[in-house]
């Protein structure tokens, strides 16, 4: 799955190393935006194939995306392309384990 650049709103950068962030933002290095709605974070092709978290702080966003996440590797949907390369990712990972 490609990860895209987003044309709209303007990239926040993230410190990764940062211990208070979600391991699967860590994991993943989702993408974030800000604009004039707030803030905006994706993981994949773009908001409706992709995995999006949106929020009015960075934090809130990146903990939207998260529990998004969550919720899209649960459904178990075998057609969601997002999701099942999210799970490829996971079940590879040291990390999270």
């Amino acid at each position: 799955m490609n990860q895209i650049h987003v044309a709209t709103g303007n990239p926040v950068r993230l410190d990764f190393r940062n211990e208070e962030l979600p391991i699967t933002v860590k994991l993943f290095r989702p993408k974030l935006y800000q604009d004039d709605q707030g803030y905006y974070c994706l993981f994949g092709p773009d908001p409706d194939a992709g995995i999006s978290g949106y929020g009015n702080t960075k934090d809130e966003a990146l903990y939207n995306w998260d529990t998004e996440l969550k919720v899209r590797i649960r459904s178990n949907d075998l057609t969601d392309e997002a999701a099942q390369y999210a799970l490829e990712i996971l079940d590879d990972s040291v990390e999270y384990s």
